[in-house]
């Protein structure tokens, strides 16, 4: 089960960011999804990937495809 989450640290490097820029994105309502039980946060691996894929998928639609 607990193979499903991610620490802060792990889902960083996933994500080829900081711990503190996970920790803003918190803050400010944006990144995956997370749970926090008392002061622990927890990431689950699948929510992560799907963040990944959809942020991939909005750099590729941004890219300017004209000759």
């Amino acid at each position: 089960m607990l193979e499903d989450f991610m620490t802060p640290g792990e889902t960083a490097a996933r994500l080829s960011t900081t711990e503190g820029t996970l920790r803003w994105m918190r803050c400010k309502g944006k990144g995956p999804p997370f749970l926090k039980k008392g002061r622990f946060v927890l990431y689950r691996r699948d929510d992560v990937d799907e963040y990944a894929i959809g942020k991939e998928r909005g750099a590729a639609e941004n890219l300017d495809t004209r000759p």
